[in-house]
């Protein structure tokens, strides 16, 4: 993570010189946001891992003469404060399914200007360090934006989450879900524990290829909370996560958090 970082604010001094305003309060940030929507035309695209700070929301919902899209995190489903389904109501809101590709945010307008900051958008008391930049040089927003593109597209539409699919289903045409979020039922035949560590494999009816995958530091949550995960065998359940391909195991979903999965009476 410091590495990210270091990274990060190298970046920062190489662009320094470009620089319209440079920033490193809270406030300073807000109102900065503020005077780049109203400068802004036809539309702006928010990137940032998270956005909890209401403030800024009131701000977008009261723009509604902008196209406004918003790309966060996947982790920002599991996050208690997160405002991820209050922006849904009002803008295209998406969520990115690998959480390394970006820890900062990035506000871009479609006249090639941008705001980068050190922090995603959340309240104040949350914003110690806070640090940002606010330019227009072409060349840094031309690679910026070809960064922005890579997680657009691997990026999914919050409503993905919307219906509850039949294993059955999924199996018919992988191709149609993967690499994107999905809810479904599904009966479990077999689970069992990996020889090595305490990561627990779960093998559907169906598709005894496709794995649900419940790595140790998980599992371990699972057994503090009296969660035996063998219980699942022979049981219906309903599994929320994200199914992606690999070349080695298949078509398989990585679980992230407890209730991701859950026991169907």
């Amino acid at each position: 993570m410091k590495r990210k970082f270091f990274i990060f604010f190298i970046f920062l001094i190489n662009i320094f010189t470009y620089s319209n305003e440079i920033g490193f309060e809270h406030k300073d940030f807000f109102d900065s946001f503020k005077s780049f929507l109203s400068s802004s035309k036809q539309a702006i695209t928010i990137v940032s891992p998270d956005f909890t700070d209401k403030n800024f929301l009131n701000i977008l919902k009261e723009k509604n003469d902008l196209n406004i899209t918003v790309i966060l995190s996947k982790s920002s489903i599991s996050k208690k404060y997160s405002l991820k389904d209050s922006l849904s109501l009002f803008v295209d809101t998406l969520l990115f399914a690998d959480d390394s590709l970006i820890n900062y945010s990035i506000i871009f307008s479609t006249s090639k200007s941008f705001i980068i900051c050190n922090r995603a958008i959340q309240p104040q008391k949350y914003s110690k360090g806070l640090f940002y930049i606010n330019l227009s040089d072409s060349s840094m927003f031309e690679y910026l934006y070809n960064k922005y593109l890579k997680i657009r597209s691997s990026s999914f539409s919050i409503d993905s989450f919307s219906d509850t699919l039949d294993f059955k289903d999924i199996v018919k045409n992988y191709k149609k879900y993967e690499n994107g979020w999905i809810i479904f039922k599904a009966y479990v035949e077999d689970v069992y524990r990996s020889k090595k560590s305490d990561t627990y494999f779960i093998k559907l009816k169906g598709d005894k290829n496709f794995t649900i995958v419940i790595f140790e530091n998980l599992s371990k949550e699972f057994f503090r909370k009296n969660i035996n995960i063998l219980y699942f065998k022979n049981q219906n359940i309903l599994v929320k996560g994200f199914l992606k391909y690999d070349k080695k195991y298949g078509y398989e979903i990585i679980l992230d958090k407890i209730s991701s999965i859950k026991l169907l009476k």
